[in-house]
């Protein structure tokens, strides 16, 4: 979605018989070989896929949405709970949302600390401490600071460029998608800050 973003904004169709570029779909795995081997002229993976692909591969980075001006402001995933959770069990949902929102803080607070223990409770494949290392310059170099407030802006913003793009319907109401997406759930602050010497988490009411 985030590369069909950038080419239509440099001018280029993305979707339909007349598109500039055509997109197919590999496993995950199978990404960078597909690239070395010539079967696609580029491809789009997320880190740390894209940094063992750079290391093993040789490859060209084109576009990385944590340094590129359009994107780095956003965004880059956001973590959904279902209708059915927030409408049965509000306070199940409310927790969750707590919950990602520490983590978040915690990687922003402490980059070097949670590659580590991405390493160390395998979550993530390592090689050897320079890998671990890397991992938390990654971290470090996207914004993890949790915000509700931001995360509805990075949806209208990708939901009103995919509406020019032609993967999403025109004729949709933003609003009523914003409504639904984030309905306002008590017990969920706006933001949630990780302070690394005292160890204290502090929550953020405003929006």
């Amino acid at each position: 979605m985030q590369l069909k973003r950038k080419l239509y904004e440099l001018g280029l169709n993305v979707n339909g018989s007349n598109a500039d570029v055509q997109f197919v779909t590999y496993a995950m795995t199978d990404l960078p070989t597909a690239l070395d081997n010539g079967g696609v002229d580029a491809i789009g993976i997320h880190d740390p896929v894209a940094y063992n692909a750079e290391k093993n591969y040789d490859f060209i980075k084109i576009l990385d949405i944590g340094e590129d001006e359009k994107f780095s402001k956003e965004y880059c995933c956001q973590a959904y709970v279902s209708q059915k959770l927030i409408t049965n069990n509000p306070e199940g949902a409310a927790a969750y949302a707590r919950a990602i929102q520490k983590a978040a803080a915690f990687v922003q607070a402490c980059p070097e600390e949670a590659a580590r223990l991405q390493v160390e409770n395998g979550y993530m494949p390592s090689e050897s401490n320079d890998d671990i290392v890397r991992y938390g310059e990654i971290l470090a170099s996207l914004n993890y600071e949790p915000s509700v407030s931001l995360g509805k802006e990075t949806f209208k913003t990708s939901f009103e460029d995919l509406q020019k793009t032609g993967d999403l319907d025109p004729s949709l109401n933003l609003d009523e998608f914003i409504k639904k997406v984030y309905p306002g759930i008590e017990g969920v602050p706006n933001s949630i800050t990780y302070d690394k010497d005292s160890k204290v988490f502090t929550e953020n009411k405003a929006s």
